[in-house]
């Protein structure tokens, strides 16, 4: 059985280059015949709702919906967390109890501060970068590893969006593409 993701992507505005990267990411990904199902939130990721329909419904009912898919967040991190106490938010949670979840988030490595010791903690949190989503899709597959061995690889930071795709939201061109196949080796998804 092919493993099943779910993308939280968090996306702030219409024309949000952060949520069209990872939303291009993932239509390149299917095409290579992995399981995706985007979900969108803004601010507040406890409601969510899929690119085809602009119905919300709470993150708690989606992961009811999808127990066994694997979670990938794609957002900032300080979203996962309670604002009055700096703890985790009582939904986020229930991240923890899912045996494939991860944050993926815009900031570097170099940038984090409180918010990612706090959520480390509890989840695998990680930069949003290719080489990072090809590493924890990999480890969510792997039975020996756990997603909260993973290392970053400081000396490699890249941006979050390249930058060749800030000028056309939505398209990802031949060279963007190319990368994800050197990324995703075939037996990742398998």
């Amino acid at each position: 059985v092919l493993p099943e993701y779910i993308f939280l992507i968090e996306e702030r505005s219409a024309e949000d280059h952060y949520a069209a990267w990872w939303t291009a990411v993932a239509r390149e990904l299917r095409a290579l015949g992995v399981r995706i199902e985007c979900y969108y939130h803004g601010t507040d990721p406890r409601r969510v709702h899929s690119a085809n329909s602009s119905v919300q419904l709470t993150v708690t009912r989606l992961f009811d919906l999808h127990p066994a898919h694997a979670i990938l967040l794609l957002g900032e991190s300080a979203t996962l967390l309670n604002p009055y106490t700096g703890e985790l938010a009582s939904w986020a949670a229930m991240l923890e109890s899912r045996e494939n979840r991860a944050v993926l988030t815009p900031e570097a490595s170099f940038q984090w501060d409180r918010t990612e010791v706090i959520l480390r903690r509890h989840l695998t949190v990680l930069p949003a970068r290719l080489r990072n989503l090809a590493a924890v899709l990999k480890s969510f597959d792997a039975l020996s590893q756990s997603t909260t061995s993973l290392a970053l690889a400081e000396s490699d930071e890249t941006a979050a969006v390249p930058d060749g795709f800030l000028g056309e939201a939505g398209a990802i061109d031949e060279s963007a593409a190319f990368a994800l196949r050197l990324y995703f080796e075939p037996k990742v998804f398998e």
